[in-house]
């Protein structure tokens, strides 16, 4: 992911994406509202989210869940929109962790949060994983 200043390089980006798959590029726009609406109730500064720090992990962990790595059904949209709460959720508190001693939160949320969702998996008989 790439931090710019402008709003029409995620739009770029955006399009890059759905030339990737529809599915793809729908994850990342819905991934990215539900990330900033958690953002802001979780009282997130103003700037910070326009500036997507707390949209990156959210679009990444709703592509990966949302069709990538678990079929695209119902439950699994459920299940990946959980994972998109729990990745700005876990973004918010990786960032005040590691605010004191001046380190960045980067991608630790999307890893940690897609691992445990996808090891919790087998735990859910109507989730599966995607067959392309």
């Amino acid at each position: 992911m790439f931090f710019q200043s402008k709003w029409y390089v995620g739009l770029i980006f955006l399009i890059g994406l759905l030339f990737g798959g529809w599915l793809v590029g729908v994850a990342a726009l819905v991934s990215s509202a539900v990330g900033i609406v958690v953002a802001l109730l979780l009282g997130a500064p103003a700037a910070d989210v326009g500036a997507g720090l707390y949209g990156y992990n959210a679009v990444l962990t709703g592509i990966a869940l949302c069709g990538t790595f678990l079929a695209l059904t119902p439950l699994g949209i459920l299940y990946a929109l959980a994972g998109v709460v729990s990745a700005t959720v876990l973004t918010a508190f990786v960032g005040d962790l590691f605010e004191p001693v001046g380190g960045h939160t980067l991608t630790w949320p999307f890893v940690i949060v897609t691992w445990i969702f996808l090891a919790a998996v087998p735990a859910f008989s109507g989730l599966r994983r995607s067959t392309t």
